[in-house]
C-alpha cells in the first residue's frame, strides 16, 4: 500500500538495493495518510487500553454528546477483537503496552531523521509542542495514570497552569485549568505532501508503482 508505512518500507528497501514494486488501488497518501494530525511523538506511549476505561465506559455509552460512538452491530461481528481489547486494558498489559510503544515511536523517529536527510520537507515541518488542556481539576486528575505513563517510559512534558496557557495561546478562551506540553516534538502541515515527497524519491531512485487493487 502507498500510505506513509508502504511509502516509507519501500524508500528503504529500494534504498539497500531491492527491486521493489508498490501497489495501491489510490494515489499515494491520498487515503489515511492524507488525514491523519501528522504528528512526530518520539516517545508517546498513551494508548486508548487504560484500567480506568472499565469505570468510564458506561458513562460514555449512555453519553450521547460522549467522545465514544459505537455501532453494536460491528461489536458483535467482531467479538473476539472487542473480547482481546478489553483484555488489553489491565494495568500489567497497559504497562506492556507502552513500553513497547514508547520503544517502537524512538526508532521511528530515528528512521524519519534518515528519511529527512534524503528528501526535504523542511517547509512542511513544524517544530512546535503540542499542548493537551484540561477544563477542570477533574479532568487533569482523572489523567495522572497517563502522566505517571508517560514519566516511566521517558515522555517528556511539562505542566502548565491557566496564567501559562495564556500566555502562549493569547486567543484561547480562558477556561482552562491545567495543561501540559510534551516537549521536543514537531508536526506536518501536511502528512499528504510528506507521503508524496518519499514516494517520489522512491520512484527516481528506481522504485515501481502499479496502480491497482490487489486481491
Amino acid at each position: 500500500g502507498a500510505g506513509i508505512i508502504g511509502v516509507c518500507i519501500a524508500h528503504f528497501l529500494r534504498k539497500n538495493g531491492h527491486e521493489v514494486i508498490l501497489f495501491d488501488q489510490n494515489e499515494p497518501g491520498t487515503q489515511t495518510s492524507y488525514g491523519n494530525a501528522g504528528l512526530f511523538v518520539s516517545h508517546e506511549c498513551v494508548t486508548v487500553n487504560s484500567p480506568r476505561l472499565w469505570k468510564s465506559l458506561p458513562k460514555m455509552l449512555l453519553n450521547k454528546n460522549g467522545p465514544l460512538v459505537i455501532d453494536w452491530l460491528y461489536v458483535f461481528t467482531h467479538l473476539p477483537w472487542a473480547i482481546r481489547f478489553l483484555r488489553n486494558c489491565t494495568s500489567k498489559r497497559v504497562d506492556h503496552i507502552a513500553k513497547s510503544l514508547s520503544s517502537f515511536s524512538s526508532h521511528a523517529g530515528l528512521s524519519y531523521e534518515e528519511i529527512f536527510n534524503d528528501v526535504d520537507v523542511s517547509k512542511i515541518i513544524v517544530h512546535k509542542e503540542p499542548i493537551f488542556l484540561y477544563e477542570s481539576k477533574e479532568l487533569f486528575e482523572r489523567n495522572q495514570y497517563a502522566f505517571n505513563l508517560r514519566k516511566k517510559y521517558n515522555v517528556h512534558f511539562d505542566i502548565i497552569n491557566k496564567e501559562e496557557i495564556k500566555k502562549m495561546e493569547p486567543s484561547l478562551a480562558p477556561i482552562y485549568y491545567k495543561g501540559i506540553v510534551l516537549k521536543g516534538e514537531s508536526f506536518t502541515k501536511s502528512p499528504m505532501q510528506i507521503t508524496q515527497k518519499i514516494f517520489d524519491k522512491f520512484i527516481n531512485n528506481g522504485g515501481h508503482f502499479i496502480k491497482s487493487k490487489v486481491d
